[in-house]
């Protein structure tokens, strides 16, 4: 239940309509005294806020205001534990206080935010019996599934995928095919998965849950990029799935005949590494190393080409929600682009002056060999994947 710790911390919700009893106002004040970030983007997600055992469906116009006053709400908060792992790559919401991350070092870690102390755990990786590649790259992506059952990860050998049954990340599948490492996954439903490779490859896998782990070959595998795919995203509304590649190809499928339905050569194809997909209105942002470029999947063109907030350093996480694009970069930078506007949003940096973006704090660098030779005396910006 996404919505159990803020029914016992308040007993409200926002009605149909901005009315008299909840006024622009109250909304501000309760989303301003609110202490439970994770609660307001999640139901942001769902588009709907929670009374009691009620649910109730919000206007476009409060979903708007909600999704404009979240970013100004935002603290960083740093805790122990992550000194035990190299850089995390990828993340995912379990639940309102759990979270799931893939690491450089190839380690799936739990982390558990409802205690006093956060608990962490490492979740043990499945291997299938495929050769290992020369070296490891880690866990790029993380995937869960409509249902909230099932999680597929990069596995044991990074050139394979693990599927996990959740809550307990019992492991019952090893997906096997790909030849190097695995960047990408996207869920088609609850027995359909998508992964794309370093190898060139995008592949279809079949998912069934089974007593024992049990080895799956893809249903279907296709090599049409040039070079390393990067990123799938699958849209529900239109069963259609994209795919962007470090050869600036972006393709868009159709996910039932596993064929190419358009194609574009987008123009800035440096550190192409990330997408975010508005599955509502069928668009797509794309991360690069200058450049969020806007791509509107319906007409197959390009609409919009948005300067990064850290530089050269290159865009390295996004996320498309209603009108709001969130972009973490590789100088640290957490910001939110609004498109109704065409502008990025104002935030409070860590001095409380107004700033276009948030950054990381100083977090934890292993000063090991590798530090000493290349990066000691550096000052070194914490990537935000």
């Amino acid at each position: 239940d996404l919505h159990r710790v803020d029914r016992r911390q308040r007993q409200m919700c926002i009605r149909d309509s901005i009315n008299a009893e909840y006024g622009v106002q109250s909304i501000m004040q309760w989303l301003n005294q609110s202490n439970n970030i994770i609660f307001n983007l999640r139901s942001r997600e769902l588009g709907r806020f929670c009374c009691g055992s009620k649910a109730s469906s919000v206007t476009n116009s409060t979903i708007a205001l909600i999704t404009e006053k979240i970013p100004t709400q935002l603290n960083e908060h740093e805790f122990k534990g992550v000194e035990n792992y190299d850089k995390i790559f990828a993340s995912a919401w379990l639940e309102e206080r759990k979270i799931v991350t893939g690491t450089k070092d190839n380690k799936l870690v739990l982390w558990d935010l409802s205690q006093n102390s956060v608990i962490h755990k490492s979740i043990p990786l499945p291997k299938g019996n495929s050769p290992l590649p020369y070296d490891n790259c880690g866990i790029h992506s993380i995937s869960i599934d409509p249902s909230n059952s099932l999680l597929v990860c990069g596995a044991q050998n990074p050139c394979e995928l693990a599927v996990f049954r959740l809550p307990y990340f019992k492991p019952i599948m090893i997906l096997q095919g790909h030849t190097d490492w695995s960047f990408a996954t996207s869920f088609v439903n609850t027995d359909r998965v998508l992964s794309g490779s370093r190898d060139h490859s995008i592949s279809m896998w079949s998912i069934s849950d089974s007593p024992n782990l049990k080895i799956e070959y893809p249903l279907v595998t296709k090599r049409s990029h040039e070079a390393k795919v990067r990123e799938l995203k699958y849209n529900p509304n239109t069963m259609q799935f994209a795919s962007v590649s470090t050869d600036g190809m972006l393709h868009v499928w159709d996910a039932s005949t596993f064929k190419i339905v358009s194609t574009i050569q987008l123009e800035d194809r440096n550190d192409l590494v990330c997408m975010a997909l508005d599955s509502e209105k069928n668009m797509i942002a794309l991360g690069s190393q200058h450049f969020i470029t806007l791509f509107n999947i319906a007409e197959n063109r390009v609409i919009g080409k948005i300067p990064s907030k850290d530089v050269d350093w290159g865009v390295r996480s996004l996320c498309f929600r209603n009108f709001l694009i969130s972009s973490g970069g590789g100088m640290g930078r957490l910001s939110f682009y609004d498109c109704r506007k065409n502008a990025f949003m104002k935030v409070r940096d860590l001095t409380g002056e107004a700033a276009f973006y948030y950054e990381t704090g100083k977090g934890w660098i292993k000063e090991d060999d590798n530090y000493f030779e290349n990066f000691y005396g550096i000052s070194i910006p914490h990537a935000i994947y």
